[in-house]
């Protein structure tokens, strides 16, 4: 699958003045986590690209940027913990993708508690000198006689 980070709010040469590392992509993931659990929208509102789309895991949903942080900030989104395994990053110049399994347990509505993992695929670019998420899918669950969506890739 492949995750269109690069469209109408592209990059520009002026953006991406320099090459963003592996390092800084998991430091950024980190305070993504640490945001989400703590509800710092301010922190969101900075770290979250103009152009984010998130794909939800319950149903494969898109939200924009201000849906995204609005279900955090209206409660029907709830992040408890946030980890990660099976990490692969690559970098092309200043934007990267990251394949990871989230785990941690959450909320979303007045649904139970949920726990597990979730196959993710983030996207980030670097932005001046901060590192901006532009991505996240977050793969469906697989429905019975269905393909799950987002698989291949």
């Amino acid at each position: 699958m492949a995750l269109g980070v690069v469209s109408g709010g592209a990059a520009s040469a002026e953006e991406c003045s320099s090459s963003i590392t592996a390092e800084e992509v998991l430091r950024a993931e980190d305070a993504r986590y640490a945001a989400q659990i703590a509800n710092d929208f301010a922190a969101m509102e900075q770290m979250f690209g103009p152009e984010l789309v998130y794909i939800r895991s319950v149903d494969g949903a898109v939200a924009d940027k201000h849906a995204y942080i609005e279900s955090m900030r209206s409660g029907t989104v709830k992040y408890r913990a946030m980890r990660r395994s099976d990490v692969r990053v690559r970098t092309y110049g200043c934007l990267a993708m990251i394949r990871l399994l989230r785990v941690g347990p959450y909320r979303e509505g007045r649904g139970p508690l949920r726990a597990g993992s979730v196959p993710q695929r983030v996207g980030q670019a670097r932005r001046g000198r901060a590192v901006r998420v532009l991505a996240v899918h977050a793969r469906p669950p697989q429905l019975p006689g269905r393909a799950a969506v987002g698989t291949s890739g």
